[in-house]
C-alpha cells in the first residue's frame, strides 16, 4: 500500500519505505519466517521455528 501511495504522491521516500517492508516480509516467507504470533516468538502461522521440540 506505501508503494502505491508514494507512486500517487510522487513521494520517493514512501515507495523506498514500502519497498523495504516487501522485501522483508518476502524474505521471511522464503526463508520458513511466518506471521509470528503473541504468545511466543518462535510460534509461526507456518507453525514452530526450528522444528517440534
Amino acid at each position: 500500500m506505501l508503494i502505491v501511495v508514494g507512486f500517487a504522491a510522487s513521494f520517493g521516500f514512501l515507495q523506498l519505505i514500502g519497498l523495504v517492508l516487501l522485501a522483508h516480509s518476502s524474505f521471511d516467507r522464503v526463508f520458513g519466517y511466518g506471521l509470528k504470533f503473541a504468545d511466543s516468538f518462535k510460534n509461526t502461522h507456518l507453525g514452530p521455528i526450528g522444528g517440534k521440540p
